[in-house]
């Protein structure tokens, strides 16, 4: 069941009714005038604990709590990088701010899932149509920290360890042939065995495609939170 939804560039303010209509009333929406924003959104099965979002449209979070189970969702809308160093220290305290809400969220539960635009590819070799396209080294490694941080698993990667996939992949005018996997959903290790599916299409609003992940509730268990899984990435 599909409880929770991330966008990246929702548009404008006043559609917050109709994503609330398609997603679940409950929850958060963050805006940036009318360029971009992001949403955590539930259905009236969930009870909020509380939910949180930014001024920039960058980031809106909700735990919710069924049963005897807590989960956070996390919806994140990262900056486009390039080679200036103001760009990249803004990516850098907006990691700092997500590092704070995994934070918040970690006090209460182990189950968390993060979603959305990382603007970011992690393996060149499988992420991106050229070989050649550009990391990040210094902002990847901070992103990898907070994934052991976290127990954090790029869920889509684990399903499909060898697949080539791009999710900016622009259905008209690419005249750079620019295809690149830049949305992420990231879930606790925790819930890694009760996730039964994780799919990605095409949107037609957008110029990246969508993605998700099915979760089983019943088959959720809490572990440890001070158990750490290894980063391979990290080596």
């Amino acid at each position: 069941m599909m409880i929770s939804s991330f966008y990246r560039k929702l548009g404008v303010k006043n559609k917050s009714t109709m994503w609330k209509k398609t997603l679940g009333r409950k929850g958060k929406f963050s805006f940036y005038h009318n360029s971009r924003g992001a949403a955590a959104l539930c259905n009236d099965k969930f009870d909020v604990i509380w939910s949180e979002s930014d001024m920039e449209g960058r980031l809106a979070v909700v735990l919710l709590e069924l049963g005897d189970k807590k989960i956070g969702f996390v919806s994140v809308y990262m900056p486009n990088l390039n080679g200036t160093q103001v760009v990249r220290d803004t990516y850098l305290q907006q990691l700092l701010e997500l590092d704070r809400i995994c934070a918040k969220v970690a006090a209460e539960t182990d189950m968390l899932v993060i979603g959305g635009d990382f603007n970011i590819i992690m393996d060149p070799a499988l992420d991106a149509e050229k070989v050649d396209a550009t990391i990040y080294p210094d902002i990847l490694s901070e992103v990898y920290d907070l994934m052991e941080k976290y127990n954090l698993i790029d869920v889509y990667r684990e399903f499909n360890p060898s697949l080539n996939t791009y999710t900016y992949s622009p259905k008209g005018t690419n005249p750079h042939g620019i295809f690149r996997r830049l949305d992420y959903i990231m879930v606790s290790e925790s819930i890694l065995t009760a996730v039964e599916d994780v799919k990605e299409k095409f949107c037609y609003f957008s110029d990246h495609k969508a993605l998700s992940i099915k979760i089983k509730f019943g088959q959720l268990r809490t572990k440890n939170r001070n158990y750490l899984r290894h980063n391979d990435n990290l080596l």
